[in-house]
């Protein structure tokens, strides 16, 4: 879902100047993508989606949710997110991915080891002074999780169990993570729901970064199935008719399901023509289109 850097974001100039001449050729090259390094860079996209779909959960759950819900869950998916990213560039004897988020953070290892750091001291501060019992327990079980899918991606290449099921998994207990207490049947099949609109993000992004996955050693779902490609558009339209049928007769949640509708239509409809974009271009708009539901907050 979701989880990009470019040479030549502008404020590193200087040490651009300072640079060997292969790298100054290759930052020269893109000149004109440094916008696309600095959002995908520093990893904002993710946890800002996070937090539209937490908000939006809570409100069809009847859940008020405190600035420390919030808050964490940001912080806990740009942690994670960096992390995931962190790993692909460093780790010896893989070839770090070619992508504009890799890039920024192999490039820029300073700045984001230091502000990983202070996001990570302020999460851990916030946690120690809001959280109850029970929110301990929950946020401790995910941050297992998470560790556990950071540990199984980067220690092992071709994982048993696909890496992007287990991000997405992952991703939707985050956004549901301060509401484990008040969830009944109803609530569990709209995270269901939530999985399988994550799990179709990251599979469009699978399908178009293959050649990049192959080169730095990776696997991914698209890898796995070939012909995912030619299938996948279904059963994003099959997702939204369902979330559909929900929004019909989903009384407080059918702002919800209307959001995965809305979603996986328009996915589903950018996977048709998004063959002419560069990979890091349709990673970035793939993950924007799940801030879509923005609007149903505001109303």
């Amino acid at each position: 879902m979701f989880l990009v850097q470019y040479d030549g974001f502008m404020p590193y100039a200087s040490a651009t100047l300072r640079a060997s001449p292969s790298r100054q050729n290759s930052e020269r090259s893109h000149p004109e993508q440094w916008p696309l390094s600095l959002i995908a860079g520093l990893c904002v996209a993710e946890p800002l989606v996070g937090a539209v779909w937490q908000a939006l959960f809570a409100r069809s759950l009847g859940f008020e949710l405190r600035w420390s819900h919030r808050l964490l869950l940001v912080g806990g998916l740009w942690l994670t997110y960096v992390c995931d990213h962190w790993f692909d560039c460093h780790l010896k004897g893989r070839p770090a991915p070619r992508t504009a988020r890799h890039r920024f953070i192999q490039h820029n290892p300073g700045l984001i080891a230091s502000t990983w750091l202070v996001v990570f001291t302020l999460e851990a501060v916030a946690a120690m002074v809001t959280l109850n019992a029970k929110e301990w327990f929950a946020a401790s079980a995910l941050l297992a999780g998470a560790g556990a899918y950071l540990a199984l991606v980067h220690s092992i290449r071709q994982l048993p169990v696909l890496k992007e099921t287990s991000m997405a998994l992952v991703y939707a207990a985050g956004v549901t993570l301060f509401t484990w207490h008040r969830l009944e049947p109803v609530a569990c099949v709209a995270a269901l729901g939530f999985v399988a609109l994550v799990l179709l993000n990251v599979s469009f992004i699978a399908v178009r970064e293959q050649s990049v996955d192959r080169a730095s050693g990776q696997t991914s779902i698209a890898i796995r199935t070939p012909r995912l490609g030619t299938w996948l558009g279904g059963a994003g339209w099959s997702l939204s008719a369902i979330a559909c049928v929900g929004a019909l007769f989903g009384g407080s949640w059918t702002p919800w399901y209307a959001a995965l509708a809305g979603c996986a239509a328009v996915m589903s409809l950018v996977h048709e023509h998004a063959s002419r974009l560069p990979s890091d271009v349709v990673h970035l708009v793939f993950d924007l289109m799940l801030l879509l539901p923005l609007p149903l907050l505001m109303l």
